[in-house]
């Protein structure tokens, strides 16, 4: 997992995302918000089975996302098929 702190990704949205990020399966957005929002929920974004399908993921269930990503445990779509009625996934637990 890489962290990247580039001002030209600044706007970027879950449909622009597969554009403009290349190389990787998902990525996670601290987009504006995931900062103004109480609950700082990241924006993931699918880049490669269903591009640019996207939903939130608490800090708190963040660990758990990536965990299974990068172990191929669980697909993306999992996620965001069990994602709130709002769009945001934040555990199990």
């Amino acid at each position: 997992m890489t962290f990247v702190s580039d001002p030209a990704f600044a706007g970027t949205t879950a449909r622009q995302a597969p554009a403009v990020v290349e190389g990787v399966r998902q990525v996670f957005l601290a987009d504006a918000e995931a900062l103004s929002d109480g609950e700082f929920a990241l924006l993931a974004v699918d880049l490669s089975t269903e591009p640019g399908r996207a939903f939130r993921v608490t800090p708190r269930a963040f660990a758990e996302v990536t965990s299974n990503f990068m172990t191929d445990n669980l697909e993306f779509a999992f996620y965001a098929d069990v994602a709130d009625r709002v769009g945001v996934f934040r555990g199990f637990a």
